[in-house]
């Protein structure tokens, strides 16, 4: 049986990799964008919650603590579920709840929708790493690696980009509705995206019969 090299490795075919790789750094990117928006609305934060640095530092904490917990869980339904829809699950649910940091009326609401969108993101990272890895042909994955972590800065340099003007003119909530607008993007993706051929192969061995196997 004649094989491609990438195809021979485990990993997928030119034209499914690449579409990984791009929704896979679409999913970085969007994600990455919605998280860096609180940093621009802390001073309108401490402005009209009037609360200090402290207030801020708290709800960070508590973020990163749900953050380090929730990605074991994702890592989980990544295994059980699939790639694809565990990837288009924690970004649209992390970019809802981003949305909903415009709609807070008090610093307790705030730390829960920040701890929720910040750890359902959390997985997001791993779920992409490890579709690159299982799809991408061995001797590109490397570079490929690269080129999906430049969804860090992309994500970093459009919401400077859009947070600023929007600040200006409508204030420090208008600027986290923005997640809204990722969400059904993140259902598309989970339409669009193939499946890691790696776990279709791992699922139908097992007998599972579900469509993960055959899509």
């Amino acid at each position: 049986m004649n094989q491609t090299p990438s195809t021979a490795s485990g990993g997928a075919t030119h034209s499914a990799w690449l579409t990984i790789l791009l929704f896979a750094l679409f999913a970085w990117t969007m994600s990455n964008l919605d998280q860096s928006l609180f940093g621009y609305a802390v001073p309108g934060i401490l402005g009209e919650f009037n609360v200090g640095l402290e207030s801020v530092g708290l709800i960070l904490s508590v973020g990163f603590i749900t953050a380090a917990v929730m990605v074991i869980f994702a890592g989980i339904a990544a295994d059980r579920y699939g790639r694809r829809w565990t990837l288009a699950a924690l970004l649209a649910s992390s970019a809802f709840f981003v949305g909903m940091h415009g709609f807070v009326t008090d610093l307790t609401q705030l730390t829960i929708y920040r701890a929720l969108a910040f750890g359902l993101a959390a997985g997001i990272a791993p779920i992409t790493a490890a579709y690159i890895t299982e799809c991408a042909p061995a001797r590109h994955r490397g570079m490929l690696m690269g080129v999906l972590q430049c969804g860090y800065p992309l994500g970093w340099f459009l919401a400077a980009m859009i947070a600023a003007p929007l600040l200006e003119s409508s204030g420090w909530r208008s600027i986290f509705w923005i997640g809204f607008a990722v969400v059904p993007i993140a259902f598309i993706i989970g339409w669009r995206i193939p499946e890691s051929r790696r776990f279709r192969g791992r699922c139908c061995r097992s007998g599972n019969s579900s469509a993960q196997c055959y899509h």
